[in-house]
């Protein structure tokens, strides 16, 4: 996942992880409680709603697929070419963003197309806030506001390349780019509240429960800690090279490489580094803490505690991307390479857990 734009790299990896995925280790996991669907071709990214419902971002088909538990596959819809990234709102919305269009979609929580809508050049990040307005970064060096009909409230500056957007729980907006190795946070008018330096290379960004934001720098395997009030207060190193961020109900945080796992503690200093294959992909984390770790190049995910690494795992599809666990405790997996999502069964308490991120019913995913 290395490049200067860290989210488009995504269109150049993925062949790469679908034609390299390898066969299937024994697994632990409880083979009754999986089951498999087919979606669209190369699904890359998922998100859950309010409802149960998870949907999935087919890339190469230009759909979005919609199942839950007790359907499972509910219906497969259109959205406009190379779409990026997906999100869904309290109402059960689902947004989908088009690098090739330039657009976000809005579909209905029927599927049915309610608009597209401009979204600036090459939109990526995207997060919906609390009053159901939609924040998109696009590749260039703005941030675009929509309200909830699709109606634009704001163009705002950033930094070059944003890639990723979180949102804090007074609403301010923070974003990481890329391009000049900062991170911006706005107000929920869009007005300015900082640009702040950190490492080189930033992807994503979590923000705890005390207010604070944590970025990943992948281009120097740092992570930087940008206090609630709005200053730089530490940089760490990471034997890794970082990608992803969580942070579980203890605070601790969980930093994903292109190979291991590492674990810190609220305050930065290291717990444990847990190796996971040479392509670890996505990470979630549910209520009792457990992390839940995709594998694409084993094609399984790892559940991790704290202190004891893995302590259960499940066989999925062809090169797993990306992972969320829906309202009632269900995990669904993504399988880029063989156009399956797999469902994992009761792993957990539903939904998963967000320090915070904006509203509980963002989506979430892989990118």
């Amino acid at each position: 996942m290395k490049g200067e734009i860290f989210k488009l790299s995504l269109l150049i990896i993925m062949p790469i992880l679908i034609l390299t995925g390898c066969p299937s280790s024994h697994m632990s996991g409880n083979a009754q409680n999986v089951r498999t669907f087919g979606v669209g071709t190369m699904p890359y990214h998922i998100a859950a709603d309010a409802f149960g419902n998870v949907w999935v971002l087919n890339f190469k088909s230009s759909t979005v697929t919609k199942l839950n538990s007790s359907q499972g596959v509910i219906g497969t819809y259109p959205v406009d070419p190379s779409s990026s990234n997906l999100a869904t709102d309290a109402q059960g919305n689902v947004w989908v963003t088009s690098v090739w269009n330039n657009t976000i979609v809005e579909l209905n929580s029927s599927g049915q197309k309610i608009g597209d809508y401009s979204a600036g050049f090459d939109p990526l990040g995207i997060a919906i806030d609390a009053a159901g307005n939609v924040w998109i970064a696009d590749g260039t060096a703005t941030v675009t506001e929509l309200n909830s009909h699709g109606s634009l409230l704001g163009t705002y500056t950033a930094g070059i390349n944003p890639v990723d957007i979180g949102i804090d729980a007074q609403g301010d907006i923070w974003v990481s780019n890329t391009g000049d190795n900062t991170v911006s946070v706005l107000n929920p008018t869009g007005t300015s509240l900082g640009t702040f330096g950190v490492g080189v290379t930033p992807t994503e960004i979590a923000i705890d429960s005390k207010g604070n934001g944590w970025v990943v720098n992948y281009g120097d395997s740092t992570l930087t800690e940008i206090a609630s009030g709005w200053i730089t207060s530490g940089t760490y190193s990471t034997n890794v090279e970082p990608d992803h961020i969580s942070i579980d109900p203890s605070g601790n945080l969980w930093i994903q490489g292109d190979h291991d796992v590492m674990e810190m503690t609220p305050g930065g200093t290291p717990i444990a580094t847990y190796t996971m294959g040479t392509c670890p992909c996505d990470m979630t984390v549910d209520f009792s803490g457990t992390v839940w770790v995709v594998d694409s190049t084993n094609n399984k995910v790892n559940a991790l505690t704290t202190n004891k690494g893995i302590v259960k795992t499940y066989d999925v599809g062809l090169a797993p991307v990306g992972m969320v666990i829906d309202a009632n405790g269900n995990g669904w997996v993504i399988n880029a390479g063989s156009n399956t999502v797999t469902e994992l069964i009761g792993i957990t308490q539903g939904p998963q857990y967000r320090p915070y991120k904006g509203p509980q019913w963002i989506g979430s995913g892989n990118w």
